[in-house]
């Protein structure tokens, strides 16, 4: 009685062991975004979608973005902090990295003109899936005239990173609160 005691014990932890060992692999395992920002610590919110063409004017992701946290809730990223672009599972042929100051609605504070010519892109480079830039000062952000720009954190910057992978582009946004320029030391 005792070894059959045992016996069926045995057997009930070998079904346990392998139904939990044959764990249904359609479960889909937690995955990284394609695109992962980085900042000073903060891992930043992105937004993305798929585009037929580039479009510099259009703010569409920003204003989703801002709208929606709110001015106060932008992370705050102080200059001279270097911002890491991690990128999982895809490797485009190419890309472009442009910058924009953005109103507290997440429109473009200077809207591009059809006579000037396209904002030239960021330099970055990758090595192993990861870039990084360090966020200095933007040179659009000191042509405010107004003193309120000037105040701390009160300068949003939106990003807009743009890959090119076999002629499908794909856009990945987002967002930052930074001064407009930095302070004397």
């Amino acid at each position: 009685m005792f070894k059959a005691g045992w016996s069926i014990l045995a057997v009930l932890l070998l079904v346990m062991l392998a139904s939990c060992s044959s764990k249904d692999n359609s479960e889909p395992a937690a995955t990284l975004p394609e695109v992962q920002i980085i900042a000073d610590g903060t891992e930043l919110q992105v937004q993305s979608r798929t585009v037929a063409e580039y479009d510099e004017s259009d703010s569409e992701l920003f204003q989703s973005m801002v709208g929606a946290a709110g001015t106060a809730d932008i992370p705050y990223i102080k200059l001279g902090s270097a911002v890491e672009v991690q990128l999982h599972g895809i490797t485009p042929e190419s890309y472009r990295m442009t910058e924009y100051i953005l109103n507290p609605d997440g429109s473009l504070k200077y809207a591009p003109s059809p006579d000037q010519p396209p904002q030239q892109p960021m330099a970055m480079s990758f090595q192993e899936g990861a870039g990084a830039f360090i966020l200095n000062p933007s040179p659009m952000a000191s042509l405010s005239s107004q003193s309120a720009d000037y105040e701390p954190g009160a300068t949003i910057r939106g990003f807009r990173f743009v890959t090119n992978n076999a002629g499908k582009m794909k856009e990945y946004a987002f967002v930052l609160r930074s001064d407009a320029t930095e302070k004397d030391k």
